[in-house]
């Protein structure tokens, strides 16, 4: 009967630590700053990482890597643990062929989707695309996204905002103006571009977020040469693209 007590205890005692340090073992997170975890350490250059969190206390980060043969975009989830869902590396959103960068958007939507957009060389000139990565890595918008742009003139940091009915905005800058685009949840077009175009100077896309399906963008106004003052404005546009803080727009910083 003792050996019998003694055996159950033992037994009971191992499921109550398999319990206890099971999450332990899962999880990748790491208490130690010097051991942090790796999400992109890829043999080429990584740069410009980006991270939005999700409602399971994840997150989604963004990243360029590579300069052998262009500055591509990756992205890949994390669950709460710090688990790599898609598999090391991520998932390759954008195979470019820039050899510097600039600025781009990421966010994620209700359904845990995250959203980019970019510039992008793999067609014509370069343009402004968009992806809409699933939880499992699908690229629900296709292999080459949404192309927003079909222009010769100069774009630039483009900014994405997920809208409340599963939709997105994209805004970037084209020329001396500024432009925002909606697209649904498919990644169709709804309506037409809502433009931004300055008094003088030029209108640089700075910054984006959804308000249920409106949007409230911040961008740069440079009044002149490259030298001449910029101040910082502000503008909110619902869904039938009316700009809802007056045709002068909100001055944030002058």
């Amino acid at each position: 009967m003792l050996l019998t007590r003694r055996r159950s205890a033992s037994i009971l005692w191992g499921l109550v630590l398999a319990l206890v340090s099971s999450p332990l073992a899962l999880a990748q997170w790491t208490a130690d700053p010097a051991l942090n975890l790796a999400v992109g350490d890829a043999a080429s250059d990584q740069s410009q990482p980006k991270i939005v969190p999700t409602v399971d206390g994840g997150c989604w980060i963004s990243w360029f890597d590579g300069i052998g043969t262009g500055w591509d975009v990756r992205v890949q989830r994390l669950d709460v643990g710090g688990e790599e869902p898609l598999g090391h590396g991520g998932v390759l959103v954008a195979d470019r062929g820039f050899s510097s960068t600039q600025d781009y958007g990421l966010d994620v939507d209700a359904a845990g989707n995250a959203l980019l957009t970019y510039r992008d060389d793999s067609g014509h000139g370069t343009q402004i695309s968009a992806s809409k990565v699933a939880p499992d890595g699908t690229l629900l918008w296709g292999t080459t996204g949404v192309q927003l742009t079909s222009t010769m003139a100069f774009v630039a940091a483009p900014v994405i905002a997920a809208t409340s009915d599963g939709g997105a905005v994209v805004g970037w800058t084209e020329g001396s103006k500024m432009l925002l685009r909606r697209l649904d949840a498919a990644g169709a077009f709804v309506g037409p571009e809502v433009e931004f175009l300055p008094p003088v100077g030029s209108y640089s896309a700075s910054d984006m977020h959804a308000v249920g399906n409106d949007v409230i963008v911040s961008f740069v106004h440079q009044l002149g040469s490259f030298s001449s003052p910029r101040h910082l404005l502000a503008q909110k546009v619902d869904s039938a693209g009316t700009k809802l803080w007056g045709a002068t727009h909100v001055s944030v910083f002058d």
